[in-house]
């Protein structure tokens, strides 16, 4: 496999340099370049058609002496992170070869593309989670940002990378991805929407599908608990780390960019997560099912019952009322409460409307 690297990143990993050879396939080729994020040596490594890639955070010299197999674990792990089957990912590498061939950029376009990719991550590393050497987050951030390459203008890359696999191995279907089946119920409202997640997924992302999910605007706290109302770093220990100088908070969404939901359900099979402390909104979420999918719709609502209150709504009583005058128009606080509701972003319970937007909850936006 051909790596080009830039002059910075050649000096740091102290390879001989060959010359790039530009008849290759640039699905099959890659470049890398080098900065620091948080006093931590940071390679970016992109693929040079279709410009996804993944970062490797906190390479040091001693590193450099494995880097072949470092950057061999980094594609299979930005494909995994992709949902690419481990099938699909092994034919890729067999065709570009495990042994890597180190050059220089084969463009000055993708020198200056990492560059410029560099500098915007810059502006993300307060997100970088420790004790994670590929930063999956960072993966779906950067292959979701919409990008122009010579040959094509404004897509995904992770859309294009799978469109390019597709077409390259002839391949209807190149995901495989282990599941797991949740049902999310809304305490005291009867609300419930039934997930389905990636087992691999961080908590921090099954935070969000929850609160779109819910129509919740993420303007205040939130808590997952175990049965015993354990908090994520008494029954997930294992990634227990709290960052001198950082607030509570701030550690605590690092543990849930940490854990995954696989660990969230290792030893129990129903866990809460309480949103609003004023109000105390309490989902208990039980663990129904796993199972493999190989279609792209990764995180996904099966089933929508009931309907679920609007962000501020101060009580139980509070949305009974307001369901009340909503669905009355010709009551004459109807016209005020329906304003009110979209200041809210409410709206009555679609579940096609709720799966429009999941599908942003893998892009890792929330960094």
């Amino acid at each position: 496999m051909q790596l080009g690297c830039t002059q910075k990143a050649m000096n740091y990993f102290k390879k001989p340099s060959k010359t790039a050879n530009t008849e290759l396939d640039p699905l099959f080729t890659w470049s890398a370049g080098i900065t620091t994020f948080n006093r931590r040596n940071t390679v970016l490594v992109l693929n040079d058609a279709t410009l996804s890639g993944f970062l490797i955070w906190g390479l040091t010299v001693q590193d450099c002496k494995n880097l072949n197999d470092i950057i061999i674990r980094g594609i299979r792990h930005m494909f995994a992170t992709e949902c690419i089957s481990p099938e699909v990912t092994d034919l890729y590498l067999k065709t570009c070869g495990e042994t890597v061939i180190y050059t220089k950029p084969i463009s000055h376009f993708m020198q200056e593309k990492l560059r410029t990719t560099l500098e915007e991550l810059k502006n993300l590393r307060s997100s970088l989670v420790e004790q994670s050497l590929y930063q999956p987050l960072f993966v779906r951030r950067l292959n979701s940002t919409y990008t122009s390459h010579q040959t094509r203008k404004h897509y995904q890359p992770r859309v294009e990378l799978h469109r390019q696999l597709r077409e390259y191995y002839h391949l209807d279907q190149i995901c495989k991805v282990r599941m797991a089946l949740l049902s999310v119920h809304l305490k005291d409202i009867n609300a419930t929407r039934v997930l389905r997640v990636p087992m691999d997924l961080p908590v921090y992302q099954l935070h969000h599908a929850i609160q779109k999910s819910f129509r919740w605007l993420d303007t205040h706290p939130h808590l997952f608990l175990s049965e015993r109302e354990e908090t994520l770093d008494l029954f997930c220990p294992t990634h227990t780390k709290k960052n001198e100088g950082t607030s509570y908070q701030a550690s605590y969404t690092q543990l849930e960019k940490q854990i995954t939901v696989r660990e969230l359900f290792l030893e129990q099979s129903k866990i809460f997560y309480v949103y609003d402390y004023r109000n105390f909104w309490i989902h208990e979420i039980e663990f129904l099912k796993t199972e493999e999918i190989t279609d792209e719709k990764i995180v996904y609502c099966l089933e929508a019952t009931g309907e679920a209150p609007p962000e501020n709504i101060m009580s139980v009583t509070d949305f009974h009322r307001f369901l009340e005058i909503y669905n009355d128009p010709f009551h004459k606080e109807h016209e005020k409460v329906i304003n009110w509701a979209a200041e809210q972003n409410w709206l009555p319970l679609q579940l096609k409307t709720i799966n429009h937007n999941l599908s942003t909850v893998m892009d890792g936006w929330y960094l």
